[in-house]
């Protein structure tokens, strides 16, 4: 299995691809808008997660958690969005028992996110 530090699980490409056929053009400025406005919002959407798991409020945490999921996903970010589900699961069935160790993984897979994000725009 790949691990999650090799770029093209990071990010998938495919989903990338899709962004650029939207207009061929300017495919990669596309991309790279989105990226930056990725980038940009995140944060407080993780913010946002910790924050409802620390309070135990379930509502909070699925309709965060459901932002971030969405977003990861419309990027590639493909693993996180996955945790993302378990965390929007949890939130929206009020079961918050597992919720600590899937935000944990969730901070590792965010932060190689946000860490490919600005290789590929040139930030780092």
């Amino acid at each position: 299995m790949a691990t999650e530090s090799n770029d093209q699980t990071v990010l998938n490409s495919d989903a990338l691809g899709q962004i650029r056929e939207i207009n061929p053009e300017m495919g990669d400025v596309l991309v790279n808008q989105i990226l930056q406005t990725y980038l940009d919002s995140s944060a407080d959407l993780v913010k946002k997660i910790e924050a409802a798991i620390n309070d135990e409020d379930a509502k909070s945490l699925q309709i965060a958690a459901h932002s971030l999921k969405s977003a990861s996903a419309s990027i590639g970010a493909d693993s996180l969005s996955a945790l993302c589900k378990v965390l929007e699961m949890s939130g929206n069935s009020g079961d918050l028992s597992q919720v600590r160790a899937v935000q944990n993984d969730a901070n590792q897979h965010y932060q190689q996110v946000i860490a490919e994000i600005k290789k590929r725009l040139n930030q780092e």
